[in-house]
């Protein structure tokens, strides 16, 4: 099996890059979708690398405006499963969206897609990082245009792979313990994987939302080594790894991360 992305090489998927830099950040913005499952076609590499190279004044607008983006105070707890499943899920159990898609493969490529564009303008034109708003700001630029909800910290419990992720009622003490990590963070030179490992754990056991997590989190912890200078990067297709991210094993992702400098454009 061919990997998707090649760093010895400086492939990903059948497309070549020469420019160390673009290469970088078109990697870690497929393997950032790639953990989730996504299986791009060269043809939307290459999409996302015609991206990269040209103008995205729209896009650029937006990113823009959400640097100023309130997040929204919490609303009122939900409880009631039946309630949470009529907020959030269309009768055949794919969640509500703007676009009224219904087919869960259909809902999943958009958000590949629209995911790893916004993504990977935000790594390029930085985007920095003070404090769990900022990851708020990113969800709702990643999912913005598909979901009302997009960067609202959740009102109720959340589980999955039987893992129950930090109740809303003590968001508060989380995002205060998170905000800390992050400013301690900044202040290091030069942080070594085991800081980007920890925080990375503490923002997935937070899981605000209530969906795109993952993608956010691993956006916001590359914002962050990138004002550095560093790159941080993963394999997107080591089972160890994506494992470790629903098991908590800081351990495993203080080893399965890996730093290099970040490369002068």
């Amino acid at each position: 099996m061919t990997a998707l992305i090649n760093r010895k090489t400086h492939h990903i998927g059948g497309v070549e890059f020469r420019n160390p830099r673009k290469f970088q950040l078109l990697a870690v913005t497929v393997a950032n979708s790639a953990v989730e499952g996504w299986e791009p076609t060269d043809e939307q590499i290459r999409a996302l690398a015609d991206a990269y190279d040209h103008p995205q004044p729209e896009l650029d607008a937006q990113l823009d405006r959400l640097r100023h983006w309130r997040v929204p105070v919490a609303k009122p707890a939900i409880t009631d499963e039946q309630a949470l499943a009529h907020t959030f899920l269309n009768p055949n159990g794919t969640l509500k969206n703007k676009l009224g898609i219904h087919d869960k493969a259909d809902l999943d490529e958009h958000e590949f897609v629209q995911g790893s564009l916004v993504g990977l303008r935000m790594l390029q034109r930085g985007f920095k990082i003070a404090s769990v708003d900022d990851l708020c700001r990113i969800n709702r630029a990643l999912f913005g245009d598909l979901y009302d909800w997009a960067g609202e910290l959740r009102n109720y419990n959340l589980t999955k792979q039987q893992t129950l992720f930090l109740p809303p009622n003590v968001f508060d003490n989380g995002i205060r313990s998170v905000n800390a990590e992050i400013t301690a963070l900044k202040r290091q030179s030069r942080p070594q994987t085991a800081a980007y490992a920890k925080l990375l754990d503490e923002l997935n056991y937070l899981h605000p939302f209530r969906e795109g997590n993952g993608r956010a989190i691993r956006i916001l912890i590359e914002l962050l080594a990138n004002e550095k200078g560093q790159y941080l990067y993963y394999d997107a297709e080591d089972d160890e790894f994506i494992q470790a991210l629903y098991d908590s094993k800081v351990d495993v992702l203080t080893r399965k991360l890996h730093l290099t400098a970040l490369a002068i454009e």
